[in-house]
């Protein structure tokens, strides 16, 4: 074996090793609590948004939301909050617009 295929074999042993089990940094945690967690993050960096009025709870990969909103659009938001975190395969909506 030539001094170049021995240096490329330890590499690929060398990564092979460090990414056994190790998730990537891009990598978000789809448990239930992780995606429950993330869900909760996305809600609090968006402004007006109260969280604290929501009830979020995740089974199985299917969110649902219940709990009252003020607005169309605070619904709304909440709902593509649930859609577009990683992980999520259902969205069950009972949020309820106050009146």
């Amino acid at each position: 074996m030539s001094v170049i295929s021995r240096i490329a074999a330890v590499g690929l042993i060398a990564c092979a090793c460090a990414c056994v089990g190790m998730p990537s940094a891009g990598d978000a945690d789809i448990s239930d609590p992780g995606i429950l967690a993330n869900i909760e993050g996305a809600l609090q960096s968006q402004r007006g948004m109260r969280p604290s009025t929501v009830s979020i709870d995740v089974h199985g990969r299917i969110v649902t939301l219940s709990g009252l909103v003020d607005t169309y659009e605070q619904k709304d938001a909440i709902r593509r909050a649930a859609h577009k975190t990683r992980g999520v395969e259902q969205v069950i909506d009972n949020l309820v617009i106050k009146e």
